[in-house]
């Protein structure tokens, strides 16, 4: 189980309904980002952001209605923040915690450097698994 981020515009990222960000929303601010390269190969709205971060290929994707990433560090989610500001959103972990720009400045990412999988948090090496995921509700 991942520690997931999202970008969302609901009071809480799980019940979203009538708050979610469109997805056409989403992509105009992928194709007016030079940083964020999109994935179709991982899924429609699945973006690779090349930025400076402690692991290469750190991901977004747009997931009923709210922008999501796993494992983000600390330059993640200033990077969350910049995108949630433009998308007139904020950003939240799955237990309802808020990060703002000052939470975001003190939050310890060292947790992130032990990882039992093998993988890099955040990476797109964890792309393979989700596209995996993806093809069995497609059914693919």
């Amino acid at each position: 189980m991942g520690y997931d981020v999202h970008i969302t515009r609901a009071e809480h990222w799980a019940d979203n309904e009538g708050r979610e960000i469109a997805p056409d929303d989403w992509l105009v601010l992928v194709r007016s980002d030079p940083e964020l390269m999109p994935t179709p190969e991982n899924g429609e709205y699945f973006v690779i952001w090349h930025g400076t971060t402690k692991y290469p290929d750190t991901w977004f994707d747009w997931r009923a209605g709210n922008i999501t990433t796993t494992y983000p560090d600390r330059a993640t989610l200033r990077k969350m923040f910049q995108l949630a500001t433009t998308l007139e959103a904020r950003i939240q972990g799955d237990d309802g915690e808020v990060y703002d720009e000052e939470s975001i400045e003190n939050f310890d990412d060292s947790f992130l450097d032990v990882n039992p999988s093998g993988t890099q948090p955040g990476s797109a090496s964890r792309s393979g698994w989700w596209t995996s995921v993806r093809k069995l509700f497609k059914g693919s």
